[in-house]
């Protein structure tokens, strides 16, 4: 776990066992395509945020879910997987770039009781499937 600053990707992100993001921004920037790979048991990444001047950030082959915090898209592209899920913690951020559902999931999954979320998008916002709610399935909109 790593705690304040942040952390710049520029290649291919690969998330192993027991990975957790703790309070750390995790930049995605670099140029070109980018995949994330995620283990089977991989903790939540901590605050993540899309803004590459070209470029898509997609699922690497075998990799179906992305557990995230906080997620924000300031420029580029971000590519849910295909039948796979997006599972957001914390706010959701949409002020530029290209939000693509493919036919994934996007989860807004809080397990802390009363605790308010920001979902912040432009006018529109077109998603495949949307579900929210906590590990409990309880829900408050």
């Amino acid at each position: 776990m790593v705690s304040g600053g942040t952390v710049e990707a520029r290649g291919n992100i690969v998330l192993g066992v027991g990975a957790n993001g703790g309070s750390t921004k995790f930049l995605v920037n670099g140029a070109g395509d980018q995949t994330y790979s995620v283990a089977a048991v991989a903790g939540r990444l901590a605050n993540v945020e899309i803004n590459k001047a070209s470029g898509t950030v997609s699922a690497a082959a075998g990799t179906t879910t992305l557990l995230v915090s906080d997620f924000t898209l300031t420029a580029g592209t971000f590519a849910i997987a295909a039948s796979g899920t997006l599972d957001v913690g914390g706010n959701f951020t949409v002020t530029g770039g290209t939000f693509t559902p493919n036919s994934g999931t996007l989860h807004f999954n809080s397990t802390a009781p009363a605790v308010t979320r920001t979902i912040d998008v432009p006018t529109s916002l077109t998603l495949a499937h949307l579900k929210i709610g906590g590990g409990d399935g309880a829900c408050g909109i």
